[in-house]
């Protein structure tokens, strides 16, 4: 190499030094001339000045075009699970009929142990409560009807909801019976609050793992039986304003003061 060349050769070489890919001997040259020649060091720093300028925008347009890709991919999500909502809203309202209809059967309370209930030839499953507060019959179609039963046997979710419209004269007598409701063991009477909940209720149990309540509507002659065993709020098939105010308001926490209640004593059934 010719002495007044080594400037231009030391500039071209330069990127690829900085990229390792110089044979050893070839590298050693660059090295040395940039120590002692002030105009390539100069071009050196200038040149890894702009090529982390340039690293630097890249990794800018990197992430923005990751972000655009993610939006894409949201907006795609979005699209086919609303497809997904749409072909699934016929299926939803069947279901939906279905419970509200009881599969057209009635709900036998009248089982040999009171603290088992069956349904539609189904399993018994063991609750918290006796259910004294339903009516003695069930019609096969109810205004409303929900009922779910899930989990063990031990500790089931439960979920009883019906609606039933009176006439003047048997909604009188029903209001009659519910608020003299007592548990022939304990001899305990139901209680009555018209502010535990947005109607008067009746209320057997108010209790951290159960609730069993009506309510009653006089102006509509209408009874609304409801029963809650381990029940989250945001799972329930029917309006939450018909809880109790304290139910519930993170799932199944209970936020209140009020101590228990129960009329079937401090041992349900569910604990034997």
């Amino acid at each position: 190499m010719k002495p007044n060349n080594d400037c231009s050769v030391v500039k071209d070489l330069y990127p690829l030094s900085r990229e390792s890919l110089l044979n050893e001997k070839t590298a050693e040259f660059v090295k040395a001339h940039l120590a002692k020649c002030p105009e390539c060091a100069k071009y050196a720093e200038e040149f890894d000045a702009k090529a982390k300028a340039e690293a630097a925008a890249a990794k800018k347009n990197d992430k923005k075009i990751v972000r655009m890709l993610k939006a894409r991919r949201y907006e795609l999500t979005g699209f086919l699970i609303g497809i997904v909502i749409i072909l699934c809203i016929p299926v939803a309202l069947t279901v939906y009929s279905y419970i509200k209809a009881g599969s057209s059967s009635k709900l036998d309370i009248s089982a040999a142990d009171p603290a088992e209930v069956s349904y539609a030839g189904e399993k018994d499953y063991y609750l918290a409560s006796k259910l004294l507060l339903l009516p003695a019959d069930v019609p096969e179609n109810p205004d409303e009807y929900v009922y779910r039963v899930e989990g063990s046997k031990g500790y089931p979710n439960c979920r009883i909801y019906i609606e039933m419209k009176y006439d003047e004269a048997e909604y009188e007598a029903e209001k009659t019976r519910l608020l003299n409701v007592t548990d022939p063991e304990t001899g305990d009477r139901c209680g009555y609050s018209e502010t535990e909940c947005v109607l008067p209720c009746v209320y057997a149990m108010l209790y951290d793992i159960a609730y069993e309540y009506a309510l009653l509507d006089d102006e509509n002659h209408t009874v609304r039986y409801i029963y809650l065993q381990s029940a989250d709020r945001y799972e329930l098939e029917f309006d939450t304003k018909f809880l109790p105010k304290d139910y519930g308001r993170f799932g199944y926490d209970f936020e209140t003061e009020r101590e228990a209640f129960s009329i079937y004593g401090e041992e349900s059934p569910l604990a034997n």
